[in-house]
């Protein structure tokens, strides 16, 4: 049931298609490991086969194996999967190197945001437009009245007397950053080595 909750955002499953078993895509994946379409597979496979004893192994391997393409949403939805259902099975130990596959982003610098456009209301000066950046208007003599629009700060409102907005970096989503695509895979060929061999050699007990 855990399966089925947590990956209900990725969308229906083919069950029209011939079921297909964890193990036996495994298998395909040892042979080729950068392939999509046997992820895609594994996934499948998952989702209709969430009572076989190698689920756990098939998560990881599935989390690790989108993740080494990029793909950061199915391999969270995976690695949620496997922490929630099998935190206490060897197989989550991958998971303890996670953190380690991913680095700052390069275009917001971890931020998460991205500087937008010049700001349409200030025109890029970062100024409040009311009071020319002052923060007052002034009165009769000597007298000052403190600006309403930028509450005496003299500041664009709109944008924070930075001149620019900002927008959700597009590299990394907001999440401030993006995988290490080759320490992922060399965490997936690692556990594809040592954890899936015993499904060739027919250890059922996974």
């Amino acid at each position: 049931m855990v399966l089925f909750v947590l990956w209900a955002t990725w969308g229906s499953v083919g069950y029209s298609d011939p079921p297909v078993m964890i193990g036996e895509v495994l298998n395909l994946i040892c042979e080729s490991p950068r392939d999509p379409i046997l992820l895609q597979k594994l996934r499948t496979a998952l989702v209709s086969n969430p009572d076989d004893p190698k689920v756990a192994i098939g998560l990881v391997v599935y989390a690790l194996g989108s993740l080494s393409l990029e793909n950061i949403t199915a391999a969270e939805a995976a690695r949620q999967a496997l922490l929630s259902r099998f935190p206490a099975r060897p197989e989550a130990r991958a998971m303890d190197e996670w953190d380690g596959l991913f680095r700052p982003c390069p275009w917001c610098g971890g931020s998460g945001k991205r500087k937008a456009d010049l700001c349409s209301h200030c025109h890029g000066t970062g100024k409040c437009p009311a009071c020319g950046g002052k923060g007052y208007h002034p009165l009769m003599g000597k007298r000052e009245v403190k600006c309403s629009v930028c509450l005496g700060t003299g500041k664009c409102s709109r944008c924070g007397g930075n001149g620019r907005g900002e927008t959700t970096c597009p590299r990394c989503n907001g999440t401030g950053r993006v995988v290490y695509p080759e320490r992922a895979f060399r965490l997936y060929r690692a556990v594809l080595r040592s954890e899936v061999q015993g499904i060739h050699e027919g250890d059922t007990s996974r």
